[in-house]
């Protein structure tokens, strides 16, 4: 009975445990929900700071499905060349077929880039985007604070410039996309008639909590709640077209919030615009910074994305998955594909 007992007690103190790690502390007050989602209060953060760099003609012309948009540090001169050596070239119009699966989406990939004081920095952008036309800059500063305004800047241009397009990705710069599996993915949904967020949801665990102090801390009177709604990891997360310009429209009602992912696909796309919140297995999540990703593993076990890719790891991948090259695996896996 005492050992029993004993064991009876260690059991319901892991529960507990678990509990307090599924559950914020408290539970918020219903009127302080509703006050915070009451955009009565006017426009508190208008999307208004011009393009230097625009591109316009992107879509036209070209019916574009898939915008994978990469918010780029003005510096990431490696990691652009690295992306549009590699992933960024997969599209029906340009490369179509990876080992025989044939791609059937128009693709186009965009770096999202802010203002700097740096001017080589800036130089760098401009003569980039003079030979590829793919980078889209805002009077934002380039700031991690600032992430949200840029993102949201970008949503808007895409909003403005594409507005046909089916799914834009938000795919931060060290993510490598397997952009067949992607689409493999996507066509699933082509048909939905409601508004989706697809991506490593977190919902109702220590991630959602909301931190006041510290990188991401928040102060209690911008958002006065103690957890944040379900969202997609701001790795890499995939939004419906359709709910673009309702983002776009409402994000200025709201304090603003430097929390990108929890801000657009939790609070405004999933809680205020009833957007379907849909995990995908095998897409990008939270690493530690010294984790480095298989390149195996990414090709065998078809992941749609991984983070904490340098560009040599991404031409690693790339160079299997082009050329089913696995050489570089024998020794680990005694395989030579799957």
């Amino acid at each position: 009975m005492f050992g029993s007992s004993l064991e009876q007690q260690a059991l319901e103190a892991v529960r507990a445990m678990e509990e307090e790690m599924r559950s914020p502390e408290t539970t918020d007050d219903p009127e302080t929900e509703m006050q915070y989602y009451n955009m009565s209060r006017g426009i508190f953060n208008a999307l208004d700071r011009k393009f230097t760099l625009l591109n316009s003609d992107t879509c036209r012309g070209a019916n574009v499905d898939i915008i994978i948009l990469v918010p780029s540090r003005p510096g990431s001169v490696h990691t652009r060349a690295a992306i549009r050596s590699t992933y960024g070239k997969l599209s029906s119009d340009r490369i179509a077929a990876v080992n025989n699966v044939q791609l059937t989406k128009v693709v186009r990939v965009l770096f999202l880039t802010g203002t700097t004081s740096n001017m080589t920095q800036l130089t760098w952008v401009h003569n980039e985007n003079k030979n590829f036309q793919d980078v889209i800059e805002t009077e934002v500063e380039d700031t991690y604070y600032n992430l949200t305004a840029k993102i949201l800047h970008g949503l808007k241009w895409v909003t403005l410039n594409c507005p046909d397009v089916k799914f834009l990705v938000k795919a931060d710069e060290d993510v490598f996309i397997n952009v067949i599996e992607l689409v493999r993915q996507l066509v699933k949904f082509e048909s939905s008639d409601t508004d989706i967020v697809l991506g490593t949801i977190q919902a109702r665990s220590k991630h959602t909590w909301v931190h006041r102090d510290g990188r991401w801390g928040v102060p209690y009177n911008v958002y006065p709640l103690t957890s944040y709604p379900p969202y997609a990891q701001g790795n890499c997360y995939i939004l419906s077209g359709t709910l673009l310009p309702k983002i776009i429209e409402t994000a200025p009602y709201f304090p603003y919030l430097p929390i990108e992912d929890a801000f657009i696909t939790g609070i405004l796309a999933g809680k205020l615009h009833h957007a379907r919140l849909i995990n995908l297995k095998r897409n990008a999540r939270w690493l530690w910074y010294d984790v480095v990703p298989d390149p195996c593993k990414f090709v065998m076990f078809k992941y749609i994305s991984s983070s904490n890719m340098s560009p040599h790891n991404m031409n690693t991948v790339w160079n299997i998955l082009i050329h089913q090259n696995f050489t570089i695996c024998d020794k680990k896996y005694h395989r030579v594909r799957q």
